[in-house]
């Protein structure tokens, strides 16, 4: 191939690669790229090339389809045949009979690199025929209520590149908040308003719905600490005295494999007092817009529901909710556990205790302790697992308040070697 350099052939691999691979921050899909570098100087043949355009198709199918124009702008080159310029090819024969290439204005490396551009101009769009919704959750409550209910749910990731790959790949959660068989007039305008909402989407770096724009917030902008990722109030449907009712998400990184939501539907009056019962079944489905195609594929995160809407009568119920740090962790690694709480007074001593493993795996401390709340209700216990030269296995690190049904649960995976017994 006449007049392609080593260096503008690594240029284009490393683009594609970036996007289709591993890549970092906000680039990456996760997948394993047939492109290699070229060592520099040396001669490119047909493999270098038709390896990225393998590459660069796949990337592009996943974005807009097989159907798509833009898929047959390139098009492979013929091995030991075609000589490649930079707008177009023709063939020379082993007899040295140069003659047109029918495809020859799709194999110029211009055409090549203009589709790549496309590629990462289009990085996050995922075509429908290259996706899979997945139903994770239903979270329902079907007893009358007021004050405010709670859905919080956990995702969790395989790992850190897990989470950034399925939002680079243009994943999604989106919630889909409902009320049903209303038979009072307040259950009729919660009824009205979720209907109005429709499904809220969370993306990589918005959350929207399909009626309100939402919040610039998505994965890449969340932190520790919850953050507003929606809302919205009524506007009376029924009456104006229900103008009050309002459903509020929020979100937080628990973790760099795991996000945590907390849907909140607060039924406070304009006057900010408790007025009727909801009637009417209260459901929040969960579901995961993922990544599935033949070309580009993500695996399906784990779903935890950490407070169900049926599990509060009123807005002044206790809360606590456990939260590992990770789900799963290795010997000799640290990790923590963290309790939140709602209604329940700073200064408050919880206890707890530790199951599945024993007090010799523990680094410091012992199966029991406590929780003492902060001003925020907030308490952090932190761990390690000592990394010893017994095979044990895998090993479940459950903790569990004392007083409540509340756990949570940490898989330790047995990373010391097999030492062999002294004779």
């Amino acid at each position: 191939m006449a007049d392609i350099t080593a260096a503008r052939i690594n240029n284009l691999q490393s683009r594609v690669e970036l996007i289709l691979g591993n890549g970092s921050e906000r680039n990456g899909y996760g997948q394993t790229v047939t492109s290699v570098q070229v060592v520099p100087n040396s001669i490119i043949d047909a493999d270098h090339l038709n390896n990225i355009y393998t590459d660069i198709v796949k990337a592009r199918i996943h974005q807009v389809g097989v159907s798509d124009p833009s898929i047959s702008t390139i098009s492979e080159v013929i091995e030991n045949l075609n000589v490649i310029a930079d707008e177009t090819s023709f063939t020379v024969s082993n007899e040295g009979t140069v003659a047109d290439d029918p495809a020859g204005t799709k194999k110029g490396i211009d055409d090549f690199e203009d589709l790549m551009q496309r590629v990462e101009v289009d990085k996050q769009l995922m075509h429908p025929s290259q996706a899979t919704l997945e139903q994770e959750n239903s979270n329902q409550r079907t007893t009358v209520w007021n004050g405010k209910v709670f859905h919080t749910f956990l995702i969790t990731f395989n790992d850190a590149n897990a989470r950034r790959h399925f939002f680079n790949a243009g994943g999604q959660i989106r919630i889909d908040p409902s009320n049903v068989n209303a038979s009072t007039p307040k259950g009729n305008d919660w009824a009205a308003l979720l209907n109005e909402i429709g499904i809220i989407t969370f993306d990589s770096d918005s959350t929207s719905s399909t009626s309100f724009s939402g919040l610039p917030i998505g994965n890449f902008n969340l932190t520790t600490e919850y953050q507003t990722i929606f809302f919205k109030s009524g506007t009376g449907y029924s009456s104006g005295v229900y103008a009050g009712n309002r459903i509020t998400v929020k979100a937080k990184v628990v973790g760099d494999a795991q996000l945590q939501f907390n849907v909140e539907f607060n039924d406070l009056a304009t006057d900010n007092s408790i007025d009727n019962n909801v009637t009417g079944t209260l459901t929040n489905s969960v579901r995961i817009y993922r990544a599935s195609g033949t070309n580009v594929s993500v695996p399906t995160p784990g779903f935890t529901t950490l407070q169900s809407l049926s599990e509060q009568g009123t807005g002044n119920d206790p809360l606590y909710i456990l939260t590992a740090s990770t789900a799963t962790v290795n010997e000799g690694s640290p990790f923590s556990i963290t309790l939140s709480t709602r209604n329940v007074a700073s200064g408050t001593t919880i206890p707890y205790t530790i199951t599945g493993v024993s007090t010799s795996d523990l680094n410091t401390g012992s199966l029991t302790g406590n929780f003492v709340l902060d001003a925020n209700g907030v308490n952090v216990a932190s761990f390690l697992v000592m990394s010893d030269n017994t095979t044990e296995g895998t090993e479940s690190f459950t903790l569990s308040l004392d007083n409540f049904n509340v756990n949570a649960t940490v898989t330790i995976l047995d990373t010391s070697p097999d030492v062999p017994t002294p004779e």
